[in-house]
């Protein structure tokens, strides 16, 4: 009698669980760093003429997963608000016009070190970091007419929201306290315009994106009392002489109103 024999596989179930398996323990290795970090405010109030600057502070967890970084760790923050389209003209023929769509109405980067020195430029171009890996894009331009490549033309709106302070790379402005431990000053200039921004902090090792986390803040129109208060401080002889002269042309304006003579508190 002839007998063969025949080693049998592992089955759909036993394979499935193997894959599982396999997922979970990718999982566990990615979580093996966690980015934690928090704001001195959500809420900001914007003062009339004057910018502000919010505290970030944030710390690398680690456990028992986690391998050593060669390099240490690396941080990038970025702060941006959602704008729109914006319509540009030719300076030199006055008559052609590009329409840029998905600008950021803000971005400002900062990071510990510059970003040629913390990550490939595959990997910024990935992950959108850098002013020169923003995603805008062209409408209705005729390169022909402008004689300039897309990229020339966005470089130039580029540098022209640079020069209004909506767009900046601060490439030291983040400072590590400890090898885990990081802090930022987060600038919002005078010009800043009300609404939601998107604070996002990445986490990089070794030139590679370890975790990232998002955390939105609201900049509000500020009140009287909160536009007046830096005046105050800074100036408050002249803010109660002020006073001293409201409250003298109230005077005067009450005693017209009940005697009809402006003179009659001289008199009495």
């Amino acid at each position: 009698m002839d007998i063969t024999v025949r080693r049998k596989g592992p089955g759909p179930l036993a394979a499935a669980f193997a894959a599982f398996f396999c997922l979970c323990a990718a999982c566990q290795t990615a979580l093996a760093e966690r980015l934690v970090f928090t704001l001195s405010t959500h809420r900001l109030m914007k003062l009339a003429g004057r910018g502000d600057v919010i505290l970030l502070t944030g710390s690398v967890e680690q456990d028992v997963r986690t391998v050593p970084r060669r390099s240490g760790y690396d941080i990038i923050a970025t702060i941006s608000k959602a704008g729109g389209e914006i319509s540009a003209r030719d300076a030199a023929s006055g008559t052609a016009w590009v329409d840029f769509a998905d600008v950021p109405a803000y971005y400002c980067l900062l990071s510990n070190k510059p970003l040629d020195q913390i990550a490939t430029s595959d990997i910024l171009t990935r992950h959108k970091l850098g002013l020169g890996n923003l995603p805008i894009s062209l409408n209705n331009v005729s390169l022909a007419t402008f004689r300039a490549s897309p990229s020339n033309l966005q470089a130039a709106l580029i540098d022209h929201m640079k020069e209004l302070g909506k767009y900046r790379e601060q490439t030291s402005a983040v400072t590590f306290l400890t090898p885990q431990l990081f802090r930022a000053e987060i600038p919002f200039p005078a010009n800043s315009s009300t609404g939601i921004y998107n604070i996002e902090v990445v986490l990089l090792a070794d030139g590679n994106v370890l975790a990232k986390e998002a955390i939105p803040i609201e900049l509000v129109p500020g009140d009287f009392a909160t536009t007046i208060a830096p005046f105050a401080s800074e100036h408050p002889t002249l803010l109660g002489a002020g006073i001293f002269v409201f409250v003298v042309i109230a005077l005067l304006v009450a005693v017209k109103l009940v005697t009809g003579d402006f003179l009659y508190l001289v008199r009495w």
